[in-house]
């Protein structure tokens, strides 16, 4: 961590990048638990979960494309990575439905599998995010109680 020089500055660090991007494959490996335990329990059949991973592993490699292209590992103030984190959520959420339309209009998938399936990854996902950066932004708030006169 960069410590402020004035007491007005806000602290600089990179973000957490090996934590994050454990945390949202992580993320995406509990959704396709979750999804293949719902479509197999509630007898949905083999072609809905195989959809639904589908539509998982893209949403998951969509989310760790965005983390890597705001290149976590620069250091930033914290404000500015609490604005970066909110831009990127949005981006992806542009992104993922734009993919998940083109993957049901190319392949005729069904719709509420990929649906359910990327609420359930992005709803995992942003779990994942939200313990990382708290964490983050938590330590940064106390190195920098501790540096103030």
């Amino acid at each position: 961590m960069i410590p402020p020089s004035e007491p007005g500055k806000q602290p600089s660090a990179p973000l957490p990048t090996k934590a994050l991007l454990v945390g949202q494959f992580a993320a995406g490996c509990i959704a396709a638990v979750l999804w293949s335990l719902g479509t197999i329990l509630g007898g949905f059949g083999s072609s809905l979960l195989v959809e639904g991973l589908i539509e998982i592993g893209l949403v998951t490699g969509v989310v760790l494309a965005c983390t890597l292209a705001i290149a976590p590992w620069t250091v930033r103030p914290a404000g500015t990575w609490a604005v970066v984190l909110i831009a990127t959520s949005l981006v992806r959420l542009v992104v993922i439905t734009g993919l998940t339309l083109l993957l049901y209009s190319a392949a005729r998938m069904a719709p509420k599998a990929l649906v359910v399936s990327a609420f359930v990854t992005i709803a995992t996902v942003l779990i994942a995010e939200t313990l990382v950066t708290t964490r983050f932004l938590s330590r940064l708030s106390s190195e920098r109680k501790a540096t103030l006169p």
